[in-house]
């Protein structure tokens, strides 16, 4: 089971822990980025898109992997622009409501690609026999 901590020293964090502790002998996944590129290979054009097509990408591999959001150790988000951080939180807030996973948030010059607008990256336990 994840231990989500926060210090309490301090005000916690809206809608994230400030660390998780990861049990001995728990697999882990870590997913490379994921950028607002759907199946079909067409990436979208605005931040709403890229975010949720971004997040359904990171559900699916997640699922495959026999794991869920609440399994989240840590997720860390790219962004070329910070006028795209309401939008990015929004889109977020409604896809995965239970990411509580400690999260980095970045503002970038750029991605690989100059049309990524946003990429993101997750790391996630996998429980026993998945």
């Amino acid at each position: 089971m994840l231990q989500r901590i926060n210090l309490s020293d301090r005000p916690a964090p809206a809608q994230f822990a400030e660390a998780t502790l990861v049990p001995a002998g728990a697999a882990l996944l870590v997913t490379g980025g994921q950028v607002g590129v759907d199946r079909h290979g067409v990436l979208a054009t605005d931040i709403e898109t890229q975010t949720a097509v971004v997040w359904q990408n990171i559900l699916l591999l997640l699922e495959a992997a026999g794991t869920t959001v609440e399994q989240v150790v840590q997720a860390t988000a790219y962004l070329t622009d910070a006028a795209h951080i309401a939008a990015y939180r929004k889109v977020r807030a409604q896809l995965v409501p239970g990411l509580s996973a400690p999260s980095t948030l970045l503002v970038v010059s750029g991605l690989a690609n100059p049309g990524y607008l946003v990429e993101v990256e997750v790391s996630a336990t996998v429980p026993a026999g998945a």
